[in-house]
């Protein structure tokens, strides 16, 4: 829990960055306002305030000015009357498509260093994420869960996958996506299309398996068990059936340089595929190439691990809501002090969320005192780590990323 003072110095920064904002034009209203629900959690009271109706940028202008805001959301849906206290009275018109990539997703290396659990009826303790259950049977975790280059970078590559592999298989445009830096520990993938527009939540689910690989047929895919052996895959197939033969392809174009060590195979089984490396890929070129040197059950595990690789890590219940709220952009995350950021699609791979989101003046000094934390980046200094009732010299903000996550303490 963020202490009263620490909660009204955050307040304060936070609505003078929205003042500053709107004052300059950098916060600018969502497309067609008028139909869509804002929703609001405050520094200075519990719980999500929803269902408001904002019309045009002065009304906007004046919400944020006026409160103290930790969190600012908007509907990814469109309805004809948003402050309708009820989804069947607000009239659903339509929604964006959206897709929220976390690193939560994956199991990074850097989780054991940085994330930490707790166990609340034995007072167990552990690194990286929570286990389902403590060893006393206890299932309520306290758990820590930092950010850093390493997971937001595992992020990115997932965004980037989507954009390289996915886009080209249904009919949207770039200039129909928006990413945006959630300001915590992931992306958003906002696809505004009329393809999208009006489809219900069966039809997001089924864009989300095809994404996910949820279901995957492998014999529409040209993939086929004959015997102990297996025809297939083509590199005439489309869709995902040629997104497992490039991957095929490029594992075992590699196989000499370890790309065959996460399969759970026989070392013996691995030095055949090397030995065996060129056949396969000639047989591979072939119009319906049947690979004899590996056995059929062998095979399959290649193409599942190609699957799993190529697979996108998302948040299902996301994509399939209709009703989901995101974060407004240019708002503030409540729990990082980091901007909800646009990013350009040409500038991707360079984005630097620990730079380029930002909210404050590094040149000025604010005094805390800090609890043990792993070390995190802000701009090109890293802080860090720190024990107990380290009384520092912040700049404002790594004072205010410290003091959000409830790590330090103003003084």
């Amino acid at each position: 829990m963020i202490s009263i003072n620490k909660r009204q110095f955050l307040s304060r920064m936070f609505k003078e960055y929205y003042v500053r904002g709107l004052n300059d034009g950098s916060i600018k209203p969502p497309r067609k306002i008028e139909n869509r629900e804002f929703a609001f959690i405050f520094w200075n009271s519990p719980g999500m305030h929803r269902h408001v109706k904002l019309t045009k940028i002065t009304e906007l202008t004046n919400v944020l000015k006026n409160d103290t805001f930790q969190h600012v959301y908007l509907s990814g849906a469109y309805y004809r009357y948003p402050d309708g206290m009820s989804m069947n009275q607000k009239e659903w018109m339509g929604m964006d498509f959206l897709i929220d990539i976390d690193a939560d997703h994956f199991m990074t290396s850097c989780k054991m260093k940085h994330d930490s659990w707790l166990c609340k009826a034995c007072g167990r303790e552990g690194k990286g994420p929570a286990p389902e259950k403590c060893k006393c049977g206890g299932k309520s975790f306290e758990e820590v869960n930092w950010i850093c280059d390493e997971c937001l970078d595992e992020s990115k590559k997932e965004v980037i996958k989507f954009i390289d592999i996915f886009l080209s298989d249904f009919n949207i445009s770039l200039d129909d996506i928006s990413i945006h830096f959630s300001g915590n520990r992931g992306y958003h993938i906002i696809i505004n299309s009329e393809e999208f527009y009006k489809i219900n939540q069966l039809e997001r689910r089924e864009f989300v398996d095809y994404l996910t690989g949820i279901g995957l047929n492998l014999r529409s895919n040209g993939i086929l068990k004959i015997g102990d052996s297996i025809t297939g895959p083509t590199r005439e197939s489309l869709g995902w059936g040629k997104y497992i033969y490039n991957g095929v392809v490029e594992l075992i174009n590699k196989c000499e340089n370890g790309s065959l060590n996460d399969l759970n195979i026989r070392s013996d089984t691995k030095e055949k595929i090397i030995n065996n490396k060129e056949s396969i890929l000639n047989e591979l070129k072939l119009s319906r190439p049947k690979i004899k040197s590996v056995s059929a059950n062998i095979w399959l595990k290649i193409i599942n691990h190609v699957i799993d690789n190529i697979a996108l890590r998302i948040d299902v219940p996301v994509s399939i809501d209709l009703h989901r709220l995101i974060r407004f952009v240019n708002s503030l995350h409540g729990k990082t002090g980091f901007k909800v950021q646009k990013i350009d699609i040409d500038e991707l791979k360079e984005y630097d969320p620990f730079n380029e989101a930002i909210a404050f003046s590094k040149d000025i000094k604010i005094e805390v005192n800090m609890k043990e934390c792993p070390e995190f980046r802000i701009g090109d200094k890293i802080f860090g780590p720190y024990d107990q009732s380290q009384r520092i010299e912040l700049p404002l903000p790594a004072a205010v990323f410290a003091m959000s996550r409830n790590v330090a303490d103003l003084i």
